[in-house]
Formats: C-alpha cells, sequence, structure tokens
C-alpha cells in the first residue's frame, strides 16, 4: 500500500509541480484535474478564457458552444513507471445556441507487486482510474456563453475503491474590448468520497481567465489565475502564433510557490478534417513529458445565413431588399440582386461592437469575395447602391455568424 501511495504522490507532483503548500493533502481523486488537451497543455493550462472545442471540457464548460458541428479528440501521454492517461471526447453542436458533449478518460497502470510488514511476497495489487462525462454548453446571447458537465468518477487504488460524481460550470463571454474575452469555471463540485473507512474531499478548484488576440494578427497570449482546495493561488500564462491556418505555435508556463513549469508545443492541420497537437512539458526532477492528441472533425453544421435582420441588434429599417452570405472555403462569399446602376458600395461591421467600415466599391458586379473576418461574432453588411453620384442608404442587407475557429 504504501508503494501505490507513493507513486500516486508522484503523479500529484507532476501534475502540480510546486512546493509543499500549508493546503497539501486536502483532497483526494486528483485525477479529476489531469488536463487531456495537448494544445491547452502546451500553452501552460491557460485556456479558461477562451476555452475553444476540446479544451472546454478540461477548462471551462462554457466553451463547448463555440465550435460547430462535430468535434472528435484523442488524447495520449505516457508517465513514469509506464503509467499511461488517455482520453476520448467529442462535442456536436447542432446549432449556434447550445451544443452537447460526452467522453471517458482513464489512467493505467501495471500490476504492483505486494509485500506484507516482513517483505513476503504477497498478491499483486491494481491501481486504476476512470471518469465518464456528459455536459451542455449554452449561448445566452451572441457574447455570453455557459455550461456544466456532469462526472461520474471510480477510483481503485489497491483493493479499495471510491466512486461518485462531480459537477463543473463555466461562464464565458466576449469583452466589450475588441479581442479580449474571460472566463471562470467551478470544477469538481460534489460530496466526500470514502476509500474503505477513510473520507476526503474532492479536488474542488476555482478558476479565472483572459484571453487578448491581437488586432489584425493570428497572436493570442493567454492567463489564468487557478485556486484549488489543496494548493495555494497559481498563474497560468500561454501563448499561440498560427502560421498560414497550418501550423500553430504554443508556449506556456505555470508559476507554483516560485517554481515554474515550462511548456511548448505545435499544433498541424493535417487537413479540414483531421488537426495532430503535440506538447512537452520540462520537468525539472522527473525529465520530459509528452503529450500527443488528434482532432476530428466528423461533420461541420451549415452556417447559418439569415434572410431577414436579426432580432439583435436592430435591423437596418430602410432596407428593402435582402442579400445572402456564406462561407466558401477561407473566405465570404456575398451576393446581391443586380443593380440597375452600375456601381454598389458594400460596408460591413461587427454587431454591436464596430462601426461600418467600407469593404468596396463594385461596379457592374453583384458579387463579391473576401477574406473570412477571424475574430468570431454576428456580421452584418449593408450594399448602399450609387445613383446620379449619390449613394442609397441601406438598399440590402445581410448578416452571417462567424464561429470561433
Amino acid at each position: 500500500m504504501k508503494r501505490i501511495l507513493l507513486i500516486l504522490l508522484s503523479i500529484t507532483i507532476q501534475i502540480f509541480p510546486q512546493n509543499v503548500s500549508q493546503y497539501a493533502g486536502g483532497a483526494g481523486n486528483v485525477f479529476l484535474r489531469v488536463n487531456f488537451s495537448a494544445s491547452g497543455t502546451a500553452m501552460g493550462n491557460a485556456a479558461t478564457g477562451y476555452p475553444v472545442g476540446i479544451n472546454s471540457l478540461f477548462y471551462n464548460p462554457a466553451g463547448m458552444a463555440l465550435k460547430r458541428g462535430i468535434v472528435m479528440g484523442l488524447n495520449h501521454y505516457q508517465w513514469i513507471e509506464d503509467i499511461r492517461f488517455d482520453n476520448f471526447s467529442v462535442i456536436y453542436q447542432p446549432n449556434y445556441r447550445f451544443a452537447l458533449a460526452g467522453g471517458i478518460s482513464a489512467m493505467w497502470m501495471p500490476p504492483i507487486q505486494g509485500k506484507d510488514q516482513n517483505g513476503n511476497i504477497t498478491g499483486e495489487l491494481n491501481v486504476f482510474s476512470g471518469v465518464a462525462y456528459a455536459g451542455i454548453g449554452l449561448q445566452f446571447h451572441p457574447s455570453v456563453y455557459g455550461g456544466v458537465t456532469v462526472k461520474y468518477f471510480y477510483d481503485y487504488l489497491g483493493g479499495y475503491a471510491a466512486k461518485g460524481f462531480a459537477v463543473d460550470v463555466g461562464y464565458f463571454m466576449y469583452t466589450f474590448i475588441n479581442g479580449l474575452t474571460f472566463g471562470a469555471a467551478v470544477q469538481n463540485i460534489g460530496q466526500k468520497i470514502k476509500y474503505y473507512q477513510q473520507e476526503t474531499d474532492l479536488p474542488l478548484t476555482a478558476r479565472l481567465g483572459f484571453s487578448y488576440r491581437v488586432a489584425s494578427s493570428s497572436l493570442r497570449f493567454n492567463v489564468d489565475v487557478v485556486k484549488a482546495r489543496d494548493t495555494d493561488m497559481y498563474y497560468n500564462v500561454g501563448m499561440e502564433y498560427n502560421l498560414f491556418n497550418v501550423l500553430t505555435l504554443r508556449a506556456g508556463n505555470q508559476f507554483k510557490m516560485n517554481t515554474m513549469l515550462p511548456t511548448a508545443g505545435v499544433g498541424l492541420v493535417v487537413s479540414d478534417e483531421y488537426t495532430a497537437n503535440y506538447s512537452f512539458l520540462a520537468m525539472e526532477d522527473l525529465g520530459p513529458v509528452h503529450q500527443f492528441g488528434l482532432i476530428i472533425r466528423l461533420g461541420r453544421a451549415p452556417q447559418y445565413v439569415r434572410k431577414s435582420p436579426p432580432a439583435y441588434p436592430a435591423p437596418l429599417a430602410t432596407a428593402t431588399e435582402q442579400a445572402q452570405v456564406k462561407i466558401d472555403g477561407s473566405k465570404l462569399l456575398l451576393q446581391w440582386p443586380t443593380p440597375k446602376s452600375g456601381q454598389s458600395v458594400v460596408y460591413i461591421r461587427l454587431s454591436g461592437k464596430t462601426p461600418w467600415k467600407k469593404v468596396k466599391a463594385v461596379v457592374g458586379k453583384n458579387i463579391l469575395r473576401f477574406k473570412k473576418p477571424q475574430m468570431p461574432g454576428v456580421y452584418e453588411f449593408k450594399i448602399n447602391i450609387v445613383n446620379k453620384n449619390n449613394e442609397i442608404e441601406n438598399t440590402y442587407y445581410a448578416q452571417i455568424r462567424i464561429q470561433a475557429s
């Protein structure tokens, strides 16, 4: 039993490397806190403020509704003593208002040879931990999201087992500052668990995070503040930079009790359906740890195009006819009725956040293709027809919702 406890302690040290905290030993089943995201790990586990896709299941469930379609994630990494961690997750978002998620995670460990107090060999001891979870993410407003995940866990330690339920809740929003998002989550809410005659608390954890994307670039910075039941408050920072929508470079650090845990990693878009992620953790005492992840997009839900002005924000009162806008690969395709005069002037804005911006004046055409905006949100378009050198305001109108990528 002592050997089991020593191995479990080494796992805990790897997951939460820091000096001894006054709260140490205050929680059990730390497996509930393992983050099975190679991209999140590469950014120093700073992902609460922008928890897109699979990351939302481990950092902030509110992010489930940020990724449209069907997304599946597979994650694996190998630790010391042939200990393996594996995860399978799937998120399904049928429309922009809600998403459903589910998955399973497991820790595998080879059998341990048992010995009695006199050193005589006894039977083998097995150790296993598993978690199954289901969740829902909701959009309450174009800029506000929430989510809940319910987890059922089973922890088996050499003949002693504990099981129960835990809940994660999360909140996410786009702030009034362009490019800045905020997220908050409370993880592992639940009752005490019992191993034989010993009761212990779940590893309750609170997270606050900010994410900032530099304007007109693919550079993003994340900062998380984390406080767990059995640790002091600590900080995670991370950054990522996307090159040509194919390669993403990531780096981060975790600052805990005057110690640091640097991380790094890359993401590679193999095709429209497959994205591979890799992370590297530089463990000071235990050596490097490598984590691998694969994201598979099984299907993409259609991009929802409204043919009438939205209820929020207020529609253009003078728009007489509607244009059409849709996503065409990495471009947006905007089309409107053929103008009777020779020129159309196209404007765009991010609803409720930016003023109208002139895109282009088009002569003799009723179609325009341009780069898809990177900032998620609802985009509005108005097309003014030029008649005798005067623009007729709001002749045509269209809007489209751009999801996070």
